[in-house]
């Protein structure tokens, strides 16, 4: 889960409840809000007012932002099964496809 005012990722292990808090650092510019699993054993998530979205490795260790084109702002992202990228834009209200280079 995203914490929207803390520039951080929670990973709750679901048969403990174990809470583990991951801070995104200075990559990330923005807050994080939606996230998704993503390819290479990363979760992939949108931040708000910023054009860049980011990504996380499972273990935490490593946080990189991934700039959008120049004016694009993710709101809602998810993965196609050739782990190509679509993210809706606001505004205005536009659908994008980003082809990634393989992890």
């Amino acid at each position: 889960m995203t914490e929207h005012r803390q520039a951080a990722i929670d990973r709750i292990t679901p048969s403990t409840g174990a809470d583990q808090v991951f801070l995104l650092g200075s990559a990330i510019t923005g807050e994080p809000v939606e996230i998704v699993p993503g390819p290479g054993s990363t979760m992939w998530f949108s931040e708000t007012a910023t054009p860049q979205v980011g990504s996380i490795s499972l273990d935490g260790l490593t946080v990189q932002a991934h700039a959008l084109p120049p004016g694009d702002n993710a709101n809602g992202i998810a993965f196609d099964s050739s782990n190509d990228l679509w993210y809706a834009t606001a505004p205005p209200t536009v659908l994008a496809r980003w082809a990634l280079a393989a992890p």
